[in-house]
């Protein structure tokens, strides 16, 4: 008796094994994936998207680290063929001419920057008093690097003037 039901258990899970087999395969198209791996797939891009928001930025970008500011550094008035650099009162080239620069001096660059006519604009304090200056015509002083002894650089070789 009980070999008749194990044998009826078994006959009646095959067949709604395989009862289940052909629905599926009425109900599925060949190229769709089977719902085990569509669930997968699902899974993984849920991860990946918890992932990806556990840590936000803000506006939702990573933003570059900006390089440090020039502000209270030296820097050298260079490129004006022995001309110098002529500072002016705010900055832009409409501005009155207030101090010069000689070629090759240093100046502490207080202020800045400002973008006008074309050119980034710092103030700078010097021995020509205090003014806007275009970037073009100045080298920014470097840190020294901590295993090299810190030396004053000197200007390159002058190009154009302002």
């Amino acid at each position: 008796m009980r070999a008749r039901i194990g044998l009826l258990a078994l006959v009646i899970v095959l067949s709604l094994e395989a009862t289940a087999c052909d629905d599926l395969s009425r109900l599925v198209d060949p190229g769709t994936p089977a719902p085990t791996e569509t669930l997968f797939s699902e899974v993984v891009r849920l991860d990946v998207t918890k992932t990806a928001s556990a840590t936000p930025t803000a506006g939702g970008t990573a933003k570059t680290p900006s390089p440090p500011s020039p502000i209270g550094k030296r820097a050298f008035i260079v490129g004006t063929e022995g001309n110098g650099l002529n500072g002016r009162a705010g900055p832009s080239l409409s501005q009155e001419v207030k101090a010069t620069f000689a070629e090759g001096s240093s100046v502490r660059l207080v202020e800045g920057p400002v973008e006008a006519d074309g050119f980034t604009w710092w103030r700078a304090e010097g021995e020509g008093g205090s003014a806007w200056v275009a970037s073009k015509w100045l080298q920014i002083e470097a840190a020294p690097s901590p295993a090299a002894p810190s030396s004053t650089p000197s200007p390159p070789n002058p190009t154009e003037a302002p």
